[in-house]
């Protein structure tokens, strides 16, 4: 090498080594740019789909595309449980619709009623039921599914971001920038980075607690969600779902449905409260016409008749509805009411009398705590249908009563570890029969388990469970 070639070696190395970070580089970023682009192309095949519409059937076509997302799944710090589906999503009927213009006045009552019991009424009426109207008309989202998510948290403020709805912040703080909430949206098959514009508030975790503030980042995020969880659908491994609201609660990736249609069951309640939705139509067992024991059906069975209770020393002897407390409690049927009290330990009932109900030790109880049985002509052979663990008893024994006809309140009295729930009898000469059969449509989940010693896992005694 030449002696002018060695002087010119230190101010070509850079050079060269500046080139080759260079193509490097340009390279890497090229892939993550078609990589981009790949992603904002994808067609939808694997998003939520309804009675009647294929399901994606080319698994390998669907993990290409998931793997060809942009970024990772954004989760709220504290998930919802996982709760196990019990319904596939096909079993749900399509949801009514909400109506296009909200009286304020009759959305109030509404919503006092869907959260009756729990709450404070004056702050649901005169606070929270406005505040949710005004900001769902801002941002176009349905009302009746918003009360639906205060409704789900038990109508009241929980005292933390999270307030009345379950509102994770962690989710959105990092895409507000000067009042505008940035989001990618999926439109057309591709998603599309979109702006909405959220600057009537500062996004503080500590002003989040007012109820305005509230609702009107709950109904923003909501109308974005409504615009993203298609694509989000195909991005990312999901549990069969059926409504971008399940979004709202477990981010990008939802994790489980259950929490969805508890949601939706509470908003066909404040519907048919508004008198926007009819009630589920009634259905014909033998010759009786028989309706739901809850209202805003179909509704949920959590557990069967004949499962495992107390250790596996006892079947169960009815169904279990999923409920609130201290919603309604109706009669399915026409009939007459053949006991209202209490169970008590053992074999032993008392008939308690509406007016002294209140003084009754709940720590005395037995396991059906409060109850109601009804006694319904169905020709020679009476079908009797029983309902346990009531926060409150409505009628009194040998009343007469019509379908449809309140008796009591949801509660969870006497051994009820699983919260406020409706355990729920349909007793006929034959046994205890399963109500997801006899009010076939109207009661959905699980119909019955293994029971020993009884004939197709049903007990045989017509006695309401103790």
């Amino acid at each position: 090498m030449s002696a002018s070639a060695r002087r010119s070696l230190p101010t070509i190395l850079p050079s060269l080594l500046a080139s080759g970070l260079g193509v490097i580089v340009g390279a890497v970023f090229g892939l993550g740019v078609l990589s981009l682009l790949k992603f904002s192309t994808i067609p939808l095949i694997g998003g939520v789909v309804g009675p009647g519409d294929a399901e994606p059937t080319d698994t390998s076509e669907v993990a290409t595309q998931r793997s060809a997302r942009p970024t990772h799944a954004r989760r709220p710090s504290t998930p919802p449980e996982v709760l196990p589906t019990l319904v596939s999503r096909y079993s749900w009927p399509a949801e009514p619709p909400a109506p296009t213009r909200v009286d304020r006045r009759r959305f109030a009552d509404a919503m006092e009623l869907l959260c009756r019991g729990r709450g404070s009424s004056g702050l649901i009426r005169d606070v929270v039921a406005p505040a949710i109207v005004e900001r769902s008309v801002t941002f176009g989202v349905d009302p009746f599914l918003v009360a639906a998510l205060v409704s789900r948290r038990g109508c009241r403020d929980h005292g933390d971001a999270g307030g009345f709805t379950g509102l994770a912040p962690e989710l959105y703080a990092s895409s507000i920038r000067q009042g505008m909430y940035r989001f990618a949206a999926y439109v057309d098959g591709r998603f599309e980075m979109q702006e909405l514009d959220v600057s009537a508030y500062r996004f503080d975790p500590a002003l989040l607690r007012t109820p305005d503030v509230h609702f009107h980042f709950v109904a923003a995020f909501l109308s974005a969600w409504e615009k993203q969880h298609r694509g989000l659908d195909v991005a990312f491994a999901q549990a069969e779902h059926r409504h971008y609201v399940s979004h709202f609660l477990w981010g990008d990736a939802v994790g489980s449905a259950r929490q969805e249609n508890w949601i939706l069951i509470e908003r066909r309640r404040i519907l048919e409260y508004y008198d926007s939705a009819e009630p589920a139509a009634p259905v014909r067992f033998r010759d009786l016409e028989m309706s739901s024991p809850l209202d805003g059906a179909p509704r949920l069975v959590v557990s069967g008749l004949g499962e495992p209770r107390g250790n596996g020393t006892r079947s169960h002897r009815g169904v279990d509805f999923e409920s609130s407390a201290g919603e309604p409690v109706r009669a399915v049927a026409d009939g007459t009411v053949v006991f209202s009290g209490v169970d008590l330990p053992g074999t032993a009932h008392r008939h308690v009398d509406l007016d002294v109900q209140g003084e009754v030790d709940l720590e005395e109880l037995g396991h059906g705590g409060f109850y109601v049985c009804v006694e319904h002509r169905s020709g020679e052979d009476p079908v009797k249908t029983c309902y346990m663990h009531l926060l409150e008893l409505s009628v009194r024994q040998g009343r007469v009563v019509r379908r449809g006809e309140e008796i009591g309140q949801v509660g969870s009295t006497g051994s009820s570890s699983m919260g406020p729930h409706l355990h729920f009898e349909v007793h006929a000469r034959e046994g205890v029969l399963p109500a997801t059969e006899v009010l076939r449509g109207l009661a959905i989940g699980r119909s019955h388990g293994s029971s020993s010693g009884t004939a197709a896992g049903r007990p045989s005694s017509t006695e309401a469970v103790r």
